[in-house]
């Protein structure tokens, strides 16, 4: 019995250190957000995101809405490799990544995310052609000590919630 008691009340120490340990571990967020108006421009524009080795996890968000010309956008990793690229044309045709609407605007999103990122400057590369719209840029950097996908997964929920 005495032994019986002795590995219970080993038990609820230990689980009560792992809980407290686990609960004690945050996660430290860095979001940034950038919004653009184009009007009839077709000035290129570079939009540069330092990642250090503070954080383990960035997601990158482009979201564009024009009513006229068009525009490429580049993700650019710090080695000079581009990651992902899209391009929104008013008026063009319709792409999985536009989404034409009645006034005959379109919007476009492009999203990548990557555990461990690189270190250095990642760029967004903006090139219009007598674009007229609006862009925003939003950058997101998790540092989380256990990068549990799951416990990503809803940081990125929590954040998605809270910028609409």
């Amino acid at each position: 019995m005495k032994t019986l008691i002795k590995n219970a009340v080993c038990l609820i120490i230990l689980l009560t250190a792992v809980i407290v340990n686990g609960s004690g571990q945050e996660y430290v967020k860095l979001e940034r957000s950038r919004n653009l108006q184009l009007n009839n421009t077709s000035a290129g524009q570079e939009i540069s995101i330092n990642v250090t080795d503070e954080y383990n996890y960035l997601r990158i968000k482009v979201e564009g809405q024009f009513t006229m010309g068009s525009l490429l956008i580049e993700l650019i990793d710090p080695s000079g490799n581009i990651s992902r690229n899209f391009t929104i044309e008013a008026g063009g045709v319709n792409t999985s990544d536009i989404r034409a609407d009645r006034a005959g605007a379109v919007s476009g999103q492009m999203q990548k995310a990557f555990r461990n990122p690189a270190e250095g400057y990642w760029q967004v590369r903006i090139t219009p052609r007598k674009a007229t719209g609006s862009l925003r840029i939003y950058s997101l950097q998790i540092y989380n000590p256990r990068t549990d996908l799951i416990e990503l997964e809803q940081i990125e929920k929590d954040t998605d919630e809270h910028i609409g």
